[in-house]
């Protein structure tokens, strides 16, 4: 995966190498056990990936491995950044956060309508990310992110197959998005979050 260099907002572009075989990936995220309402959010479904087997979703399955074999490398170049390390977590190490946090990846399908409000996320989570699988950069499909609340500083991540972002979860991290478009929009999330049990 790669990154492009972060904004003092600790935001960053990301992009992965996924399979080119769209049209497969496409009829595999069609065909997973959505559930919805186990974020809380009306309109959105969701898969747990540490929940569902991808024997049957080789794609899928390869996407999820990539995201967990890179989450490491994306956590120390948050690590790097002075912003994230200093700014945030000062008196802590890169060691000791990373014993302290669980990692999530959950696909997401967001039905025609689904909108958050600008907001930033749960206080226990420490970064945030997410990769989009749309065939194009659709902006009723995007995520905006803002430094303030009162949506200062806009900024929109891409959305096109492959693309997405990542953000340390700050209060210059505020952001909003949904699916403003006639078609499902297919993300796959992941999440660094305090361990707090």
């Amino acid at each position: 995966m790669r990154l492009s260099e972060p904004t003092k907002r600790i935001l960053y572009e990301l992009e992965a190498d996924w399979p080119e075989d769209r049209k497969q990936v496409g009829q595999e995220l069609e065909s997973l056990p959505w559930q919805y309402n186990i974020s809380g959010f009306e309109h959105r479904a969701q898969v747990r990936t540490h929940e569902y087997d991808f024997k049957t979703k080789p794609l899928l399955g390869q996407i999820v491995d990539d995201i967990k074999k890179n989450q490491a490398s994306m956590f120390e170049t948050l690590w790097a950044n002075p912003e994230f390390s200093q700014g945030i977590w000062p008196g802590t190490t890169l060691k000791q956060l990373q014993n302290n946090v669980d990692f999530i990846v959950e696909f997401n399908r967001d039905d025609p309508g689904w909108r958050t409000g600008v907001h930033i996320d749960h206080r226990a989570g420490v970064a945030i990310g997410m990769l989009f699988f749309e065939q194009t950069n659709d902006k009723n499909m995007s995520t905006y992110f803002y430094t303030t609340e009162r949506r200062d500083n806009e900024q929109r991540m891409s959305c096109e197959y492959g693309r997405g972002w990542l953000a340390a979860n700050t209060h210059a991290s505020w952001h909003t998005g949904g699916n403003m478009s006639r078609e499902s929009r297919y993300s796959v999330s992941f999440s660094w979050f305090l361990r707090l049990k």
